[in-house]
């Protein structure tokens, strides 16, 4: 359910402290919440109803007819885009919890939360329909007999218009995915460039939106994942091949931009704290060498241990990272982008094998 602050502030636009109205999805994601019960069955319900029109569609003038594994798939995109959207929001504002815990926030904190997890109205107008357009142009682009035996329809078929119905509706709410995912991490990483009085050795606060922008990058590669599954005679048009590396381009981004600014931060850090670390180590060895030279060396010993420990400290400051993620993050994201070609040449061959 729904938690306090920003979330319950997108209800009342009469707000004074508003930056700016909530976007209609963000209405919408707010209504959700203000239901009984989990977020998510209402999104399962809305692709029940989806999937319950495509099968009255399928099936009118003749006998019961179930889609096929793509149309299973595809009908999630809306359903799937909104929740994603929704979770991410939640996510955010709990990572943002995380984050005040180590690193105080400056000015207020409702307004961070509002940012963080609300989108202005017109930029998600304009993008989605910048994704409907592209949308059209996939329906275009992608030809008709390709199309028609993909939902194993036929070209007169009722069901076809649903599914040119869905494919621009589909393409104009991924649209509203990427700006939210901009939107997003644009703040988060503003919070970091604002915050550079950091910790070199205590780095857990910062992990909190590393964790997001993973998440993130994650979902928007469920899109590929899906399609590659269902369809992975998809993968043989390049205009298909185009849209999924730029997909898959956008979530690698997706999960360093946010933490650019702090691991400028950090390796500035870093850079300072060898260079103390050298300084120190060279006038502890000018020292010892003068008392070697002068033929009367004292405090042999403690110089000795001296240069010890600065070059243990010296060793810490190295393995430090300056990229604020769990080691495991970059791994699964990797992961997550390799996976849908690795499914694509598992099946390419499995079918070579069984249809020569």
């Amino acid at each position: 359910m729904a938690t306090p602050t920003a979330i319950d502030q997108r209800s009342d636009l009469a707000h004074p402290r508003l930056p700016y109205s909530p976007s209609p999805v963000d209405k919408f994601t707010a209504w959700v919440d203000r239901l009984p019960g989990p977020a998510w069955a209402y999104y399962i319900a809305l692709y029940g109803v989806l999937l319950s029109i495509d099968v009255i569609g399928r099936s009118a003038g003749s006998s019961l007819q179930l889609p096929p594994l793509f149309t299973l798939v595809f009908l999630t995109a809306l359903s799937f885009d909104l929740f994603f959207i929704h979770y991410l929001d939640r996510y955010a504002l709990s990572a943002l919890e995380r984050f005040r815990k180590g690193m105080p926030i400056d000015g207020s904190f409702d307004e961070v939360s509002y940012r963080l997890s609300t989108m202005p109205i017109l930029p998600v107008l304009v993008n989605s329909l910048i994704g409907a357009l592209v949308g059209v142009i996939f329906l275009v682009v992608i030809p008709y007999d390709f199309q028609l035996n993909l939902l194993s329809l036929t070209q007169s078929h009722p069901a076809m218009w649903f599914y040119h119905l869905m494919t621009i509706v589909a393409f104009a709410a991924g649209g509203c995915v990427i700006y939210h995912t901009w939107h997003q991490l644009r703040v988060a990483n503003h919070l970091y460039q604002t915050h550079t009085d950091v910790d070199f050795f205590q780095q857990e606060p910062l992990y909190a939106f590393s964790d997001l922008s993973a998440r993130t990058a994650i979902g928007l590669l469920f899109i590929t994942f899906g399609w590659t599954l269902s369809a992975p005679q998809l993968v043989a048009m390049p205009s298909v091949v185009v849209f999924f590396v730029a997909l898959n381009t956008i979530s690698g981004l997706t999960f360093v931009y946010p933490l650019l600014g702090i691991h400028g931060v950090l390796q500035q850090k870093k850079n300072a704290l060898l260079a103390q670390n050298l300084g120190l180590f060279q006038k502890a060895a000018a020292v010892l060498h003068t008392q070697i030279e002068s033929g009367q060396p004292t405090n042999i010993d403690n110089l000795n241990k001296a240069m010890q420990s600065l070059e243990l400290e010296r060793q810490l400051i190295e393995r430090t990272p300056t990229w604020p993620w769990n080691p495991e993050a970059p791994r699964t994201v990797m992961a997550a982008i390799l996976l849908p070609l690795v499914l694509w040449v598992v099946q390419s061959v499995f079918q070579r094998i069984m249809l020569p």
